[in-house]
């Protein structure tokens, strides 16, 4: 009889792992990827990702690249939320 509660045990610590998601680091370089191949303006944010929670910094050139990097962040699997850091710093105007 105990082959089936070894099963069973087994099951279980199989669906705990399968649950708990990708790691950390396999979470941070996805979001990298993706900023890297959006738009050459999130290609200078940065990512840091603790406990599924993904902090963005870093400078951009427009709000809408601001939006771009956080949106990806939060599509991103494993993200379960996103901290945006990120400061907006507009091209001076050449003359």
């Amino acid at each position: 009889m105990k082959k089936p509660s070894v099963l069973v045990a087994a099951c279980a610590v199989a669906v705990s792992v399968a649950a708990c998601g990708p790691s950390d680091t396999v979470t941070n370089r996805n979001v990298k990827a993706k900023l890297l191949d959006a738009s050459q303006q999130t290609r200078e944010v940065y990512v840091m990702t603790k406990g599924g929670v993904v902090t963005l910094s870093g400078t951009v050139e427009s709000p809408k690249a601001k939006e771009l990097a956080v949106q990806l962040a939060r599509e991103t699997s494993g993200v379960t939320d996103v901290i945006d850091l990120i400061e907006v710093d507009a091209p001076a105007a050449t003359s």
